[in-house]
Protein backbone atom coordinates (compact mmCIF):
# COMPACT_ATOMS: atom_id res chain seq x y z
CA UNK A 1 0.00 0.00 0.00
CA UNK A 2 1.66 3.36 -1.07
CA UNK A 3 2.11 5.70 2.00
CA UNK A 4 0.17 9.02 1.94
CA UNK A 5 1.48 11.93 0.92
CA UNK A 6 3.40 14.22 2.83
CA UNK A 7 2.45 18.43 2.86
CA UNK A 8 4.42 20.36 0.97
CA UNK A 9 7.51 22.40 3.82
CA UNK A 10 5.46 24.91 5.28
CA UNK A 11 2.41 24.20 4.21
CA UNK A 12 1.22 25.83 7.44
CA UNK A 13 2.74 28.68 7.19
CA UNK A 14 2.63 29.73 3.57
CA UNK A 15 3.42 33.14 4.35
CA UNK A 16 7.14 32.78 5.44
CA UNK A 17 7.42 29.19 4.04
CA UNK A 18 7.80 31.51 0.48
CA UNK A 19 10.43 33.90 1.76
CA UNK A 20 12.84 31.20 1.63
CA UNK A 21 13.66 27.90 -0.13
CA UNK A 22 11.98 24.63 0.28
CA UNK A 23 14.71 21.83 0.56
CA UNK A 24 14.81 17.73 0.67
CA UNK A 25 17.42 16.63 2.95
CA UNK A 26 18.74 12.97 2.55
CA UNK A 27 18.92 11.39 5.94
CA UNK A 28 19.65 7.56 4.64
CA UNK A 29 18.42 5.06 2.45
CA UNK A 30 15.06 6.43 1.06
CA UNK A 31 14.00 8.62 3.90
CA UNK A 32 13.62 12.59 3.03
CA UNK A 33 13.22 15.19 5.89
CA UNK A 34 12.20 18.87 4.66
CA UNK A 35 12.91 22.15 5.41
CA UNK A 36 12.94 25.98 5.02
CA UNK A 37 16.16 27.82 4.45
CA UNK A 38 16.46 31.35 4.51
CA UNK A 39 19.20 33.60 4.47
CA UNK A 40 23.17 33.43 3.01
CA UNK A 41 26.39 33.20 4.44
CA UNK A 42 28.95 30.98 6.79
CA UNK A 43 26.85 31.99 9.73
CA UNK A 44 24.91 28.90 10.16
CA UNK A 45 21.82 28.15 12.75
CA UNK A 46 19.31 25.18 12.95
CA UNK A 47 16.48 25.53 14.63
CA UNK A 48 14.68 22.59 16.18
CA UNK A 49 10.92 22.64 16.75
CA UNK A 50 9.23 20.86 20.17
CA UNK A 51 7.69 17.51 19.43
CA UNK A 52 4.08 19.20 18.69
CA UNK A 53 5.08 21.28 16.17
CA UNK A 54 6.80 21.63 12.62
CA UNK A 55 9.10 23.99 11.45
CA UNK A 56 6.64 26.73 11.10
CA UNK A 57 6.77 27.42 14.76
CA UNK A 58 10.29 28.32 14.07
CA UNK A 59 10.01 30.13 10.68
CA UNK A 60 9.15 34.08 11.90
CA UNK A 61 12.40 33.56 14.19
CA UNK A 62 14.58 32.45 11.26
CA UNK A 63 13.72 35.41 8.79
CA UNK A 64 14.76 37.47 11.52
CA UNK A 65 17.48 36.00 12.03
CA UNK A 66 18.21 35.38 8.44
CA UNK A 67 18.21 39.46 8.60
CA UNK A 68 21.17 39.50 10.91
CA UNK A 69 23.62 37.67 8.27
CA UNK A 70 22.42 34.10 9.18
CA UNK A 71 21.87 31.00 6.95
CA UNK A 72 19.00 29.62 8.65
CA UNK A 73 17.23 26.36 8.29
CA UNK A 74 14.00 25.32 9.87
CA UNK A 75 12.97 22.21 9.25
CA UNK A 76 10.46 19.43 10.21
CA UNK A 77 11.58 16.52 12.84
CA UNK A 78 11.39 12.57 11.18
CA UNK A 79 7.85 11.83 11.13
CA UNK A 80 6.45 15.16 11.50
CA UNK A 81 4.91 18.05 9.14
CA UNK A 82 6.57 16.94 5.79
CA UNK A 83 9.29 14.91 6.72
CA UNK A 84 9.22 11.35 6.25
CA UNK A 85 10.00 9.28 9.76
CA UNK A 86 13.28 7.86 9.81
CA UNK A 87 14.10 3.70 10.01
CA UNK A 88 14.77 2.76 13.59
CA UNK A 89 12.33 3.69 16.57
CA UNK A 90 15.87 4.85 18.47
CA UNK A 91 18.06 8.04 17.73
CA UNK A 92 15.62 9.07 15.41
CA UNK A 93 15.32 13.16 16.14
CA UNK A 94 19.16 13.11 16.53
CA UNK A 95 19.72 11.81 13.59
CA UNK A 96 17.36 14.18 12.00
CA UNK A 97 19.51 17.45 13.09
CA UNK A 98 22.80 15.70 12.58
CA UNK A 99 21.67 15.23 8.80
CA UNK A 100 20.12 18.80 9.20
CA UNK A 101 23.68 20.34 9.86
CA UNK A 102 25.67 18.65 7.44
CA UNK A 103 23.12 19.43 4.96
CA UNK A 104 23.36 22.93 6.01
CA UNK A 105 27.56 22.87 5.90
CA UNK A 106 27.27 21.37 2.95
CA UNK A 107 25.68 24.59 1.54
CA UNK A 108 28.65 26.91 2.69
CA UNK A 109 27.79 27.28 6.69
CA UNK A 110 31.43 26.80 8.50
CA UNK A 111 30.12 27.58 11.93
CA UNK A 112 26.57 26.29 13.11
CA UNK A 113 24.77 26.81 16.01
CA UNK A 114 21.47 24.40 17.35
CA UNK A 115 18.58 26.41 18.39
CA UNK A 116 15.46 24.17 20.07
CA UNK A 117 12.41 24.89 21.62
CA UNK A 118 11.01 22.62 24.87
CA UNK A 119 11.58 18.83 23.82
CA UNK A 120 13.20 19.79 20.71
CA UNK A 121 15.88 21.26 22.93
CA UNK A 122 16.18 18.00 24.50
CA UNK A 123 16.93 16.60 20.98
CA UNK A 124 19.15 19.58 20.04
CA UNK A 125 21.27 18.69 23.52
CA UNK A 126 21.91 15.61 22.63
CA UNK A 127 22.29 15.86 19.06
CA UNK A 128 24.80 19.12 20.42
CA UNK A 129 27.35 16.44 22.01
CA UNK A 130 27.32 13.53 19.21
CA UNK A 131 27.52 15.49 16.34
CA UNK A 132 31.24 15.41 14.70
CA UNK A 133 32.67 17.77 13.52
CA UNK A 134 31.51 19.50 16.99
CA UNK A 135 28.83 22.52 16.07
CA UNK A 136 29.72 25.74 17.20
CA UNK A 137 27.34 26.63 20.00
CA UNK A 138 23.92 25.48 21.76
CA UNK A 139 20.49 27.10 22.70
CA UNK A 140 18.36 25.71 24.56
CA UNK A 141 14.84 27.44 25.28
CA UNK A 142 12.18 25.37 27.75
CA UNK A 143 14.64 22.22 27.08
CA UNK A 144 14.20 19.60 29.55
CA UNK A 145 16.30 16.60 30.82
CA UNK A 146 14.53 13.61 29.40
CA UNK A 147 12.33 13.61 26.98
CA UNK A 148 11.74 10.41 24.01
CA UNK A 149 13.76 8.08 25.27
CA UNK A 150 16.94 11.06 25.19
CA UNK A 151 18.36 12.36 28.47
CA UNK A 152 20.42 15.69 27.73
CA UNK A 153 22.32 15.30 31.40
CA UNK A 154 24.48 13.06 30.33
CA UNK A 155 25.25 14.70 26.91
CA UNK A 156 25.99 18.15 29.10
CA UNK A 157 28.83 16.69 30.82
CA UNK A 158 30.58 16.15 27.63
CA UNK A 159 29.96 19.29 25.29
CA UNK A 160 32.65 21.83 24.76
CA UNK A 161 31.07 24.71 23.10
CA UNK A 162 29.19 27.45 24.03
CA UNK A 163 25.42 26.80 25.40
CA UNK A 164 22.51 29.24 26.47
CA UNK A 165 19.85 27.57 28.82
CA UNK A 166 16.54 29.40 28.76
CA UNK A 167 13.99 28.62 31.26
CA UNK A 168 10.90 31.16 32.69
CA UNK A 169 11.28 31.38 36.15
CA UNK A 170 7.61 30.68 36.91
CA UNK A 171 7.41 27.65 34.93
CA UNK A 172 8.93 25.27 37.44
CA UNK A 173 9.26 21.77 35.44
CA UNK A 174 11.83 23.91 32.92
CA UNK A 175 13.44 25.91 35.62
CA UNK A 176 14.78 23.20 37.15
CA UNK A 177 15.71 21.12 34.43
CA UNK A 178 17.82 24.54 32.55
CA UNK A 179 19.71 24.37 35.98
CA UNK A 180 20.16 20.54 36.08
CA UNK A 181 21.60 20.89 32.47
CA UNK A 182 23.69 24.03 32.94
CA UNK A 183 25.42 22.48 36.44
CA UNK A 184 25.99 19.53 34.37
CA UNK A 185 28.73 21.05 31.79
CA UNK A 186 32.11 21.21 32.19
CA UNK A 187 33.88 24.27 32.73
CA UNK A 188 37.08 24.69 30.40
CA UNK A 189 36.88 27.95 29.21
CA UNK A 190 33.76 27.77 27.33
CA UNK A 191 31.20 30.36 27.27
CA UNK A 192 28.17 28.67 29.05
CA UNK A 193 25.01 30.97 30.41
CA UNK A 194 22.31 30.23 32.54
CA UNK A 195 19.19 32.94 31.74
CA UNK A 196 16.08 32.96 33.94
CA UNK A 197 13.53 34.88 32.58
CA UNK A 198 11.68 36.40 35.04
CA UNK A 199 7.64 36.84 35.78
CA UNK A 200 6.27 34.72 33.10
CA UNK A 201 5.07 30.95 32.17
CA UNK A 202 5.64 30.86 28.65
CA UNK A 203 7.90 28.49 27.40
CA UNK A 204 9.08 27.70 24.10
CA UNK A 205 9.17 29.73 21.16
CA UNK A 206 6.69 31.90 22.65
CA UNK A 207 9.62 32.86 25.15
CA UNK A 208 11.71 34.79 22.47
CA UNK A 209 9.13 38.08 22.88
CA UNK A 210 8.95 37.94 26.37
CA UNK A 211 10.25 41.35 27.56
CA UNK A 212 12.97 41.09 29.84
CA UNK A 213 13.01 43.76 33.14
CA UNK A 214 16.30 46.42 32.15
CA UNK A 215 17.59 45.55 35.52
CA UNK A 216 17.72 42.16 34.58
CA UNK A 217 18.98 42.59 31.30
CA UNK A 218 16.74 44.70 28.76
CA UNK A 219 14.71 44.23 25.97
CA UNK A 220 13.99 40.99 25.00
CA UNK A 221 14.13 36.87 25.13
CA UNK A 222 15.19 36.88 21.75
CA UNK A 223 17.81 39.91 22.32
CA UNK A 224 19.86 37.82 24.19
CA UNK A 225 19.53 34.93 21.96
CA UNK A 226 21.36 37.07 19.04
CA UNK A 227 23.58 38.28 21.57
CA UNK A 228 24.79 34.99 22.39
CA UNK A 229 24.74 33.53 18.98
CA UNK A 230 26.97 36.62 17.92
CA UNK A 231 29.80 35.49 21.26
CA UNK A 232 29.66 31.68 20.13
CA UNK A 233 30.21 32.24 16.73
CA UNK A 234 32.86 34.61 17.18
CA UNK A 235 34.46 32.46 19.89
CA UNK A 236 34.66 28.75 18.36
Amino acid sequence: MASAARPAPGARCPDEARQGQAITISAGGTASLAGIVVGQGAKGVVLVHSDLASLCSWLPYGLSLAKLGYRVLAFDLPGHGASEPLDGASGTAVAGIAAAVTWLRGQGAEKVVLIGAAEGATFAAVAAAQITPRVNGLVSISGVRQYGGYDAEPAMRNLLVPALFVAAEQDRNTYLDARTLFDAMPTKGVLHTLFYVPNTTETGVRLLDVQVPADARGGTVHAQVESFLRDAVAQT
